[in-house]
């Protein structure tokens, strides 16, 4: 039997605030741990509303794609979940 550590998933410049213009998109940065390729699962919040969305990747440095913006005020993005390819869970 084989025990496999818990992937992990994080932003690479943490608590980072970002500011951009209606239109624009963004790409921050995530460092992943664990077993090639991976799942990982991030919300975007603002006004009320939540999506939840998945990309997958091969990489153990990535980014999470966002825009284009089109409401303006705050938007809020988490990390959910990562899921490696030994099928282990972080999130």
């Amino acid at each position: 039997m084989s025990v496999h550590p818990r992937p992990t998933v994080s932003w690479k410049e943490n608590s980072k605030e970002y500011h951009v213009c209606v239109g624009a998109s963004l790409s921050p940065k995530i460092i992943l741990t664990g077993k090639a390729p991976f799942a990982v699962r991030y919300s975007v919040s603002v006004h009320e509303r939540r999506e939840v969305k998945t990309i997958t990747t091969t990489k153990l440095e990535d980014f999470i794609p966002l825009g284009p913006f089109a409401d303006v005020g705050l938007h809020e993005i988490y990390l959910l979940e990562a899921k490696d390819n030994n099928g282990c869970k972080f999130g």
